[in-house]
């Protein structure tokens, strides 16, 4: 399926507002997409798609702004997706450039400087080092039916946890969590938090 968002426009003497869909037009319902098998394989082969019987998506943009280089498109990948990247959890490939965690060094410096801080890449790859070793502290689990405190922690827990942050060290604690599926089944999984003193002049960061 796609789309396509233009200006109110005119074809001939046929008026047409600005949002137009390629998908299944049998008129049970609007935006539909197609399962024409040989429609896809078509439009597959045209695009040049690589991906063949993978889940996952595919974005075909036929006609991209002249402005849209390469340089561009490297640039946003670095500067919204470094987190997923510098975790392992993404690899994007723009031509024969691939950004992961193994090359983004190299692409990062090829670009324009500024496409992120030294900073926050620096925070992501000590919480990235630190994720496979024990954390600083796990939280009782009993913090899902109130919140987390220092009076929960207990005062030289906290008192230490704060010494440490103001230390500048990287904190990394873990909460226990209890989560429930659609048919009620519970499944124990945690989140973890890592937490740092902002350098001299930076702005303080929150990463999700």
């Amino acid at each position: 399926m796609g789309q396509a968002v233009l200006r109110n426009h005119t074809i001939g003497e046929v008026e047409s507002d600005s949002v137009g869909f390629w998908c299944r037009s049998d008129g049970r319902k609007r935006g539909v997409p197609t399962d024409d098998r040989e429609l896809c394989l078509t439009l597959r082969e045209a695009a040049h798609l690589s991906r063949r019987n993978q889940a996952g998506l595919s974005l075909i943009i036929p006609f991209v702004l002249p402005e849209i280089t390469k340089e561009l498109i490297l640039t946003a990948t670095i500067r919204n997706y470094y987190f997923p990247i510098l975790t392992e959890r993404l690899t994007v490939f723009v031509d024969e450039t691939e950004v992961s965690a193994r090359t983004f060094d190299t692409v990062a410096t090829s670009l324009p400087e500024g496409a992120v801080s030294s900073s926050v890449l620096n925070f992501v790859r000590q919480m990235r080092e630190c994720g496979d070793a024990a954390p600083s502290l796990v939280i009782a689990p009993e913090w899902q039916r109130t919140h987390i405190s220092g009076e929960m922690l207990g005062a030289e827990v906290a008192a230490n946890l704060r010494e440490r942050f103001r230390n500048g060290e990287l904190i990394f604690v873990r909460a226990p969590l209890t989560i429930k599926d659609k048919d009620n089944q519970s499944y124990k999984t945690s989140i973890d938090l890592f937490k740092k003193k902002r350098g001299r002049g930076k702005r303080a960061r929150r990463l999700l």
